[in-house]
């Protein structure tokens, strides 16, 4: 279940209590315990994708928040669940102002909604420092080298309000096609 204006998601524990008080609905969700967030304070290091250096804190943080939104769900080979939908939503709604609510609410299913990778032993989310989605603007559909200009205003855990700019990959329709198909055979071969 994701709630837009919470900037919060989680899994149902069971199916939703509905009960109908004088005129009005009242609808009672119970959800599973929410995964343990890493503290956003902890240092961690990854390569940066575009010099091979290595990059820490922060700006490791900011280049995993753009690989994983930049992602396109399907196209990772060892698990097709992976990623994002945010490549088909920019294709289907480009120019509309659904957009920006649909890109909310993506990013708050990949930190709110836990999935078992094959490397760990406790579920985990995609952004695992992120607690809550508070905001999000895209000042343009403009696309410069298939990247686009988003802006986010994250509560990450151990740091509280974060406001960044992130540039994410946007993915081709044909480019969407090919990859989900090769990541398809792949996985079919391997698995």
């Amino acid at each position: 279940m994701l709630c837009n204006e919470l900037g919060f998601g989680g899994l149902l524990y069971g199916p939703p209590v509905i009960e109908k008080i004088n005129n009005s609905y009242e609808i009672q969700f119970a959800l599973q315990k929410q995964v343990l967030r890493q503290d956003a304070r902890i240092e961690i290091s990854t390569l940066c994708r575009n010099t091979l250096k290595r990059i820490s804190g922060i700006n490791a943080f900011i280049q995993i928040f753009e690989s994983v939104l930049g992602m396109a769900q399907g196209t990772c080979f060892s698990n097709l669940s992976l990623g994002s939908d945010i490549s088909d939503l920019y294709w289907r709604y480009k120019g509309s102002p659904w957009f920006k609510n649909l890109v909310i609410m993506e990013m708050i299913r990949l930190c709110s909604i836990p999935q078992l990778n094959k490397s760990q032993e406790t579920p985990s989310t995609p952004f695992l420092v992120v607690n809550r989605i508070n905001n999000v603007e895209i000042p343009s559909f403009k696309l410069v080298d298939q990247r686009l200009e988003i802006f986010v205003d994250l509560d990450l855990e151990g740091i509280g309000q974060w406001k960044h700019k992130l540039s994410v990959f946007i993915s081709t329709p044909e480019q969407l096609t090919e990859g989900r198909k090769k990541a398809q055979e792949i996985n079919y071969e391997l698995f």
